[in-house]
């Protein structure tokens, strides 16, 4: 707010925390709306920027009814940002960091050293690395057995940073690029060790034609097939390929911060809506890889982690 008020401009703070949804729902009706209060919904309008500073706790803890309420309360915060520049910062709780069994001092760590970095010669390193996705044909693989390739005809990569001239939403940590693959061109394995959020080890997901078509898990198989029985959509539909190129970022094991680490590849399922695609799915779920090949229409654009030619 003061360096807001350096520059003249006018700020308002609107804190929120999940505990107090909770009670709030408890006090209303049992058919209560998830309604974004009108002087709130004003002041997104009407505003120039809005940077969201999310230090978020687990919506897991709360009843299903209040999680749906929680979700659609915050579409309807989206929808009055729309397409305004939005900052969000993604720093979840310490209670959320060790639930996941992550030491919550080197999160923080990461989560500094991420931010610290150059981001103008980050939005301009993913510009260059974005520009040699664009309407090509992608192989991805590694030495734990992933081997996937699909389609990028028609599509146009877009880099997560502050890049001038950029408008929409920047995650910080930032850096990824980021595009929608064809839907349903996907084809081949993807391995990944942990889904720390959901509690998943030695996932195995088979694509044919850009759907997941066999399922297989050391660990956690059945709630991941629960998170895709809840989900609504396209769900198995992979969905987006990006490349971390934050090197500030180290790999912590959630997967919404290693994405972004330079090093790293990952590839979703769900909705794509958001990124230029056509599915449109109630879930996007992130498989991070750790150590990837990358090849575009046949040539090298990544060895075993490492950018090669950018």
């Amino acid at each position: 707010m003061l360096a807001s008020h350096r520059v003249g401009a006018e700020p308002h703070v609107w804190v929120f925390d999940e505990d107090s949804f909770a009670k709030n729902l408890e006090a209303a009706s049992e058919k209560a709306v998830p309604m974004v209060p009108v002087v709130e919904r004003s002041l997104l309008e009407r505003s120039d920027v809005v940077f969201w500073l999310s230090q978020f706790d687990s919506l897991e803890r709360f009843p299903e009814e209040v999680r749906g309420i929680d979700c659609a309360f915050w579409d309807g915060v989206h929808e009055s940002l729309k397409a305004k520049p939005r900052l969000l910062v993604n720093l979840p709780s310490a209670r959320f960091v060790r639930d996941m069994g992550i030491d919550y001092d080197r999160f923080v760590r990461v989560f500094v050293d991420g931010v610290m970095v150059d981001y103008e010669k980050l939005g301009w390193s993913g510009l260059r690395v974005a520009s040699r996705l664009d309407d090509k044909f992608v192989q991805v693989y590694d030495v734990n057995g992933t081997y996937l390739e699909f389609s990028l005809k028609g599509r146009s990569a877009g880099v997560e940073a502050v890049v001038p001239g950029g408008s929409g939403e920047v995650d910080i940590p930032s850096g990824e690029v980021y595009v929608a693959p064809v839907e349903d061109s996907a084809n081949g394995v993807l391995v990944v060790d942990k889904l720390r959020e959901h509690g998943v080890r030695r996932l195995r997901l088979d694509f044919s034609r850009g759907r997941i078509v066999d399922i297989h898990a050391d660990e956690g198989l059945d709630e991941f097939l629960s998170l895709l029985k809840g989900a609504e959509g396209g769900k198995d539909v992979l969905a987006e390929f990006g490349i971390g190129m934050n090197c500030g970022m180290k790999p912590v094991g959630w997967s919404v911060y290693d994405e972004k680490a330079l090093g790293t590849v990952h590839v979703a399922i769900g909705n794509n809506m958001h990124m230029g695609g056509v599915n449109k799915a109630s879930i996007h779920v992130d498989f991070v890889l750790y150590d990837p090949t990358v090849k575009v229409d046949e040539r090298v654009v990544m060895q075993r982690g490492e950018l090669v030619g950018v």
